[in-house]
């Protein structure tokens, strides 16, 4: 099984749609969101393509498939707007013998689970595409598909199951920019 992994959405529905599309061609049947999905936040600049309503209309269409976490500009009014839930801080998937830990990143230091070796943990909120392992734990930040950092390119991320493998994914060409193995 494929997942689509989001972050930092900032309300911008052209590139979610565009994010999407890659959701599909890769066959993944759940997305991962790990929040900032629509306010654009104090500290970005806004952008062309910004659309909190389209990007509304896209999220709550796939509700099905959608697990998600808060981020730190997500709040109650985004999530009465909103048809699946985004409030939990953490959420923490079973995958075969591996734990999916889901969270924004904003709160790194409250994140206090007993971890182990084989765990994957994913997180967002620097915009910064990102993967690497401690003590057989993997840490993955597929940056955002919005608002990139330290990359001009927005990036999503993809997580192959079978394979073990993290992809991150160009969101505008569907190029892969890196593949890891997870650790454990």
């Amino acid at each position: 099984m494929n997942y689509a992994i989001i972050s930092d959405i900032h309300g911008y529905a052209k590139m979610l749609s565009d994010a999407l599309k890659w959701s599909d061609r890769f066959n993944c049947r759940h997305i991962l969101l790990l929040g900032d999905l629509i306010y654009h936040g104090p500290r970005n600049r806004i952008a062309e393509h910004l659309d909190p309503q389209g990007a509304i209309e896209l999220l709550n269409a796939r509700k099905e498939q959608i697990i998600a976490v808060r981020g730190n500009c997500d709040a109650e009014v985004d999530q009465m707007v909103l048809e699946f839930p985004i409030m939990s801080p953490v959420n923490i998937l079973v995958s075969g013998d591996r734990r999916i830990v889901m969270h924004h990143g904003h709160r790194q230091n409250s994140l206090k689970l007993a971890l182990t070796r084989g765990d994957l943990v994913l997180s967002g909120h620097t915009h910064v595409a990102c993967c690497g392992a401690e003590d057989g734990i993997t840490f993955f930040n597929p940056g955002s598909v919005s608002l990139p950092k330290k990359s001009p390119a927005a990036t999503m991320g993809i997580y192959q199951e079978e394979e073990e493998t993290l992809l991150t994914v160009d969101v505008a060409t569907g190029r892969i920019l890196e593949t890891f193995h997870l650790a454990g």
